[in-house]
């Protein structure tokens, strides 16, 4: 297929609704969105920096593979590499 399978996936039963992963998102995602509803990433302007995925402070957010239907067919047990953020200017 043209298009990557590969999503940032949810657990939704743990999202606290903090909006931290929607906040540090330099596509301005709102990733809350999709973890509260449990569904893969399908936004087109997500690059998967892992910068979500970092700052849930509840682990929610994780990356893996979805088939044709957006099931989960696999999970990617590799952390994601590490953000950094410059503070200010």
């Amino acid at each position: 297929t043209r298009f990557s399978r590969f999503r940032i996936l949810s657990e939704k039963k743990k999202c606290i609704s903090c909006n931290v992963c929607t906040s540090v998102c330099h596509q301005g995602i709102d990733v809350m969105n999709f973890a509260n509803k449990g569904v893969p990433m399908n936004d087109p302007e997500c690059v998967r920096c892992s910068a979500c995925v970092q700052s849930c402070p509840t682990g929610v957010l994780y990356f893996g593979q979805v088939d044709s239907n957006g099931n989960e067919i696999r999970v990617d047990k590799t952390p994601a590499s590490p953000v950094r953020m410059n503070e200010g200017g």
